[in-house]
């Protein structure tokens, strides 16, 4: 399964454009600081395996708000270009 999986993804990949390409390493490269996370959590120091968790849930949560609601917004607002931290915010 994993190894299909693996190629799926390299057929997908393959059938990028530059532009979709570029935002889609971005998205795999990035993700909220693990120190920071494993410090303000709870208020107390937790372990790496919990704080690795809470980082990927806490990415696939800001990836749900571009996608659902900021995507949305300046089609709604009849406004072009980039996303601004404004448009976050409303989809937030």
């Amino acid at each position: 399964w994993r190894g299909e999986s693996k190629d799926n993804l390299k057929v997908f990949m393959d059938n990028f454009s530059q532009a979709q390409y570029d935002r889609f390493e971005a998205y795999r490269r990035h993700a909220p600081p693990k120190q920071a996370v494993r410090k303000q959590t709870t208020g107390q120091q937790v372990s790496q395996p919990v704080s690795l968790i809470v980082v990927g849930f806490a990415k696939v949560f800001i990836g749900e708000i571009v996608k659902k609601g900021a995507r949305r917004c300046p089609f709604l607002c009849n406004m072009s270009g980039p996303l601004t931290p404004d448009h976050h915010r409303k989809a937030y």
